[in-house]
């Protein structure tokens, strides 16, 4: 019985500990497209790389890809947040126009960044799938961002 017991409390609190997981990834990436339109195409990859027939060398290429940049964005993408939390404060605070104009300046520059980042992942994903798989990728994009 004791067994029985621990053994569901233990897969309740995988269950829940996946669930937490998951609510993080969404909030990161509506964090990510909040600062950035650019289309997400890593989560793809992520998710769904198991239907584009990635060879063992294409799937490391995009997971050294991931690996050595997500968490760039993301700690872009939190530093435009806060600034544009500051920037509304400021604003109400009655900060300058031009002590309001840097900070806007400042959120411009850091999304730019990510843009740059995430134009160099689209560029190297064209390099690394070939035409079949890019254009499987693409339709999958498109049904997870169909909503």
């Amino acid at each position: 019985m004791k067994k029985l017991i621990l053994a569901l409390i233990l897969g309740m609190t995988f269950i829940g500990t996946t669930a937490l997981a998951d609510n993080m990834a969404q909030q990161r990436m509506k964090m990510i497209h909040h600062v950035n339109p650019m289309p997400n195409l890593m989560q793809v990859i992520i998710r769904q790389g198991d239907k584009l027939g990635l060879s063992a060398d294409q799937a490391a290429a995009l997971k050294k890809w991931h690996s050595e940049n997500a968490p760039r964005i993301t700690q872009l993408a939190r530093e435009i947040l806060a600034l544009e939390k500051k920037l509304h404060d400021e604003a109400l605070a009655g900060a300058s126009g031009d002590e309001l104009q840097k900070l806007a300046d400042d959120s411009f520059r850091l999304r730019n960044e990510i843009m740059k980042i995430k134009l160099a992942c689209r560029n190297n994903m064209h390099s690394v799938l070939n035409k079949e798989q890019w254009a499987r990728m693409i339709e999958l994009y498109k049904a997870m961002n169909s909503n």
